[in-house]
């Protein structure tokens, strides 16, 4: 068996493809940092436990919050004491992981911890030093019915090609055929660049609202609590439109700019620019995500700034 690639996805499956006795060659174009974190079940008594007392409910939500939020996620941010934890900790994993000297130089991301996804895994190093496990760092050539061959020429004679080479994550709702003002059609108004005004509204689409678009502050962050951040903002909007304030509403041309380049200018305090080539950046070098801290991008969208808004009110037919 062969698997191409050894991100998040790859990382899970590789251990399980090494554990069925297959000899696996793993592909790796680009090393990872791993942090070590288990999985772990809650014993019934404590579910039981959680349900008697829902504060207790609220403090665990609020602790598990807490240390994402002040270490994960500022950790990718900027912030040197909790960027050089994550460093000591994953770089640690891997010397104690990895007893052969030449596997673990392979295994060796040479760009800053963060810059990739970090990937969360505790099985991925101690299934890669396995008998039936061969890690191949050369180039990939071509495929052929036989099997990979790589760039030194070799070819290596496979059974089953596994593809876990990620996907594309500029595209967003795409390939929905949406289409707004002047018959603009979503793939042209992104021809350049996925221009969105505070991750959820966009030009020459009134009342088109997107959660989890781009520059929502991903950061290692809780998708759920990034969900419930934005659906609060466009319910005060809806509410207004419900008040008859306006029928439709969308961003300015300007304010979409200013956003953009307002998150540009934090990139390069962040890891994201640490020397890698990844999916948080576009090809143009712009962010996808949000390069402050989750209490800043909280604070910024507790209420609509009118000012950066063009509403319209249609007159009755």
């Amino acid at each position: 068996v062969g698997i191409v690639g050894t991100g998040s996805t790859a990382a899970q499956c590789i251990p399980e493809l090494i554990n069925s006795g297959a000899k696996v060659n793993v592909f790796q174009r680009t090393p990872q940092w791993i942090l070590p974190l288990k999985d772990f079940s809650i014993p019934n008594f404590v579910k039981r436990l959680l349900g008697r007392f829902p504060t207790l409910n609220r403090i665990s939500r609020a602790s598990g919050k807490f240390f994402v939020e002040h270490f994960f996620t500022k950790a990718v941010t900027g912030h040197k004491i909790q960027r050089f934890l994550m460093e000591f900790f994953v770089k640690l994993n891997l010397k104690l992981a990895i007893k052969d000297p030449e596997l673990r130089r392979k295994l060796r991301p040479d760009y800053q911890v963060g810059c990739k996804r970090l990937i969360i895994n505790t099985t991925f190093y101690k299934a890669i030093q396995k008998d039936n496990a061969a890690l191949i760092t050369e180039g990939i050539d071509h495929i052929e019915p036989k099997g990979v061959v790589t760039k030194d020429g070799k070819l290596h004679e496979l059974d089953t090609l596994v593809l876990s080479t990620g996907f594309d994550p500029l595209a967003y709702m795409r390939p929905m055929n949406l289409i707004g003002k002047d018959n603009t059609h979503i793939n042209d108004a992104w021809a350049e660049n996925v221009g969105v005004y505070r991750s959820m509204l966009i030009p020459k689409f009134p009342n088109f609202f997107l959660t989890l678009g781009p520059n929502t502050p991903i950061g290692n962050f809780s998708v759920i609590a990034m969900s419930e951040v934005q659906c609060d903002y466009l319910l005060k909007l809806i509410s207004q439109w419900r008040s008859g304030k306006f029928d439709a509403v969308e961003p300015t041309n300007i304010a979409v700019e200013n956003f953009n380049a307002y998150v540009k200018n934090g990139l390069d305090a962040t890891a994201w620019v640490g020397g890698c080539t990844s999916w948080y950046l576009d090809a143009h070098g712009n962010p996808i995500l949000w390069p402050y801290t989750w209490g800043r991008w909280v604070k910024e969208m507790r209420i609509p700034n009118d000012e950066d808004l063009q509403f319209a009110s249609y007159s009755q037919q």
